[in-house]
């Protein structure tokens, strides 16, 4: 016989657990942006990798290929962005990892060309905890529904 246990705090317990397994990639050429979304992202009990730029981000990639989820801003010096998601994109580590994008840009033609490249979500900065964590834990909850 099995019995639930319905107790709330286990539960958090579970989704802590489960996210202290979960890395994500976060690539930002602003010390300030790169401090901020870890902070926010560590508090919701995640690992975060933090990268200065494109050439740096898809070094962290070749080197963790469990990573869950990469963020990246577009404009970064020597590589955008997009150009970095792509060529992670197209290693065997990382073909189906969940990339995102968290820019001031809203062009609708770098969304395109980021949907597609398999860039999954976009971001306009600012952005507030809430909306963060809320878009990681979706994408986290379709990664463990697969």
């Amino acid at each position: 016989m099995f019995v639930k246990n319905t107790d709330p705090e286990v539960g958090k317990q579970n989704d802590l657990e489960s996210r202290k397994m979960s890395k994500i990639l976060i690539v930002d050429d602003s010390e300030v942006v790169r401090m901020q979304i870890s902070r926010i992202l560590s508090g919701a009990g995640y690992e975060v990798l933090a990268a200065r730029d494109g050439p740096e981000g898809i070094k962290f990639a070749a080197d963790h290929p469990d990573i869950s989820i990469i963020l990246s801003d577009y404009n970064m010096p020597d590589m955008s962005g997009l150009t970095m998601l792509e060529a992670i994109k197209k290693t065997s580590e990382h073909k189906n990892t969940f990339c995102g994008v968290l820019t001031t840009e809203s062009s609708p033609s770098l969304k395109e060309r980021g949907k597609a490249i398999g860039v999954s979500f976009w971001i306009v900065k600012p952005v507030e905890d809430k909306k963060l964590i809320k878009v990681t834990e979706t994408i986290m909850a379709r990664l463990e529904a697969s």
